[in-house]
């Protein structure tokens, strides 16, 4: 079953999107990233109007004019904080992993010590 995406989950599969392309047209950009007409719409006002990303260009594409893209650097810092936040949970998870072993081979040291010392005693 496929995970039903928010709208957070959304934008940031936009800006992956726009991230891997050189240019794009918004059409390409729809085709790419399932989006209902709404927030097709609303992405479309967002880029027009220099939100989300900026007018690269104007192409001719099959004799008819495209408006070309490209992400704005605000949005690439935006997408690089959430790849480290991604990554930095991941290492937490680790860490936590490594500190609770840690703390188990303590309380077993700890343990073996005092049977230890009241063996010897």
């Amino acid at each position: 079953m496929k995970k039903k995406l928010t709208l957070t989950d959304k934008y940031i599969e936009i800006l992956k999107y726009a991230d891997q392309q050189d240019t794009f047209s918004l059409k390409e950009l729809y085709s790419s990233v399932e989006l209902s007409k709404a927030t097709q719409d609303f992405v479309g006002q967002l880029a027009r109007g220099g939100v989300i990303f900026y007018r690269n260009s104007r192409l001719s594409y099959k004799g008819k004019d495209v408006e070309s893209f490209k992400i704005t650097k605000d949005e690439c810092f935006q997408l690089l904080e959430y790849r480290e936040l991604k990554e930095a949970r991941k290492s937490s998870k680790t860490a936590t992993w490594f500190a609770t072993g840690a703390l188990l081979v303590s309380i077993v040291g700890f343990v073996f010590t005092i049977l230890i010392h009241y063996k010897v005693l």
